[in-house]
Parts: C-alpha cells; sequence; structure tokens
C-alpha cells in the first residue's frame, strides 16, 4: 500500500474507533449516570430499581463498545521493519 493511501486508511479507521468509543461514553452518561442521578436527587417518576437496570445493560454495552473500538484499532496499517 503506498503513503498516502496508508494513511487515509490509518485516519478512516481511527475515526471508526474514535466514533466507537464516543457511542460507549454516551451510552454510560444517558443509561447509567444519567437514571441514577435523576434518582439520586429525588425525581419521583422513577423508581430506584430502574436505575439498577439501566446500569446493567448499559455497562456491558458500552464496554463492548469500547472493546470493539480497540479491534478496530488493531487494524491500523503500518510499516513493517
Amino acid at each position: 500500500m503506498i503513503d498516502e493511501q496508508r494513511g487515509i486508511h490509518n485516519e478512516r479507521t481511527k475515526l471508526l474507533a474514535t466514533y466507537l468509543n464516543n457511542l460507549a461514553v454516551a451510552l454510560i452518561a444517558i443509561g447509567a449516570l444519567g437514571p441514577t442521578i435523576s434518582t439520586a436527587f429525588g425525581n419521583s417518576a422513577t423508581s430506584v430499581l430502574y436505575p439498577v437496570i439501566s446500569a446493567c445493560i448499559c455497562l456491558p454495552a458500552s464496554a463492548t463498545l469500547h472493546i470493539m473500538a480497540g479491534k478496530v484499532l488493531g487494524r491500523l496499517d503500518y510499516d513493517e521493519p
């Protein structure tokens, strides 16, 4: 692969990994931290069980997205010595 194509491939790979990792962060913020903070500050519309269930779903999903981002970074193209 020529250097220009390698650079384009690497930047697209890093962009995809960043996107997946940002989705993982957003999933934690919206699905786990949001309901927990809302319940902690006395939002009577939700029960205490909702943040627990939400966190049990969103934390593993977020971890999976983060691991997928790491796998994508493994596809970076580099010069072999």
